[in-house]
């Protein structure tokens, strides 16, 4: 009998690849746009449900630090955010132009490990006077899930009114807050 074997030539392992190092992070990050909406509501308070209303934005981050250690990093953020109406409370109304409300924000954010404590300060104005000024201070705590198969990255945010008040509420010395 006739033995027959094949032999095949094996091809030496690929050479280990070694993974893509991420991209260092953008030290300065910009965001800008716009959306349509057909009603506008403040923390649940009714604002506009009539004509066009365009809120416009603009944000700026800067990462002021990144390291290695326990603090991950410290970011600052500065913006706009614009409320305009051709409704009753904007250019719908004689005594009014459209640009019912204009926020101005800043704040610092600090990462440690997947917590991100901050602060955040907000001027709430209203270039039509349509409302007196708020000014607000809230601490924020958020958590970084996003490594999970279900992220929800929760957030919470507790603010105070340092002048005025949003609520349009009573016994207010400055005569009113949004909404009145």
């Amino acid at each position: 009998p006739q033995v027959v074997t094949t032999a095949a030539a094996l091809s030496p392992a690929p050479p280990p690849q070694t993974p893509p190092e991420e991209p260092a992070p953008k030290r300065v990050t910009t965001a800008a746009g716009f959306d349509f909406t057909s009603a506008y509501m403040f923390r649940g308070i009714y604002q506009e449900d009539h004509g066009v209303i365009v809120p416009p934005f603009a944000d700026v981050g800067v990462t002021a630090y990144s390291g290695d250690g326990a603090l991950k990093t410290v970011t600052l953020n500065g913006g706009i955010w614009n409320s305009l109406h051709s409704g009753p409370s904007g250019s719908g109304n004689p005594d009014r132009n459209a640009w019912y409300e204009a926020d101005y924000y800043g704040s610092v954010t600090f990462q440690v490990g997947n917590w991100k404590p901050g602060a955040l300060f907000t001027s709430y104005t209203s270039p039509n006077d349509a409302f007196n000024t708020v000014n607000e201070l809230a601490g924020v705590l958020a958590y970084d899930d996003s490594g999970n198969a279900f992220p929800l990255n929760p957030k919470a945010i507790v603010a105070f009114e340092l002048k005025g008040q949003a609520d349009g509420g009573g016994g207010l010395e400055d005569g009113g807050g949004k909404g009145t």
